[in-house]
Order: structure tokens, then C-alpha cells, then sequence
């Protein structure tokens, strides 16, 4: 027979076992998941502009660090010439409980 208290003990046990793998992750950032996460806020920043852009990001690391990158951002619009710059972004090793991991040379704020 099931017990109420077992079942709660069950369920403490898997929630700080959880707790803990989320915490051990590397400290490497996701360069695709960077990539997007830039393009989408420029674009969101175009739009709100009246600019719609589609917008393409790559970044590689820079400086001979995991942290640090040099991000070429693409901006096309078939009715106007494509723009094109360079953004740098500064991370901070990714933790669970941080919200913002790293900032791009415009001010963005990046998970």
C-alpha cells in the first residue's frame, strides 16, 4: 500500500534530483540558440521601427574564449538593400537560476 508520506518522499526526491542536473550542465554556451535569439530580438527591434527585415545571425567564438563572440548579423528585405553588422556579445558561464547569460554590444539582453 501506497502511503501519502511515501509518495510525497517520492516526489522530493525526484524535484532536488532534477534541481541537481540542471545545475551541473556545462558551461558552453548553444552558438544556435545565441544565433537566434539575436536575430529575433533585432527583428523584433526592426519591426518596432517599421522595418521587416528577416534577419540572420552567426556567431563564432572570439578573443580565444567560450564566452565571448563576434556575431554577423544579416538584415534582407527584398524591397530595400540588405544591411549588414557586426554585433559582439559577452556571456557569463549559463547557470539555472541566471536570467540573462549575455549582453550584446547594443545593450540587448540575451537568455
Amino acid at each position: 500500500m501506497v502511503t501519502a508520506a511515501r509518495v510525497v518522499g517520492v516526489v522530493l526526491a525526484l524535484v532536488v534530483l532534477a534541481g541537481c542536473s540542471r545545475a551541473s550542465e556545462g558551461n558552453r554556451i548553444d552558438v544556435a540558440q545565441l544565433d537566434n535569439e539575436l536575430a529575433t530580438v533585432i527583428h523584433n527591434e526592426l519591426l518596432a521601427q517599421g522595418f521587416d527585415y528577416a534577419v540572420r545571425v552567426g556567431c563564432v567564438p572570439s578573443g580565444g574564449s567560450d564566452l565571448q563572440f563576434s556575431c554577423r548579423v544579416d538584415a534582407t528585405n527584398p524591397l530595400r538593400p540588405t544591411q549588414s553588422w557586426t554585433e559582439t556579445v559577452s556571456c557569463q558561464p549559463p547557470k539555472a537560476s541566471r536570467a540573462q547569460a549575455c549582453a550584446s554590444s547594443r545593450g540587448d539582453a540575451l537568455q
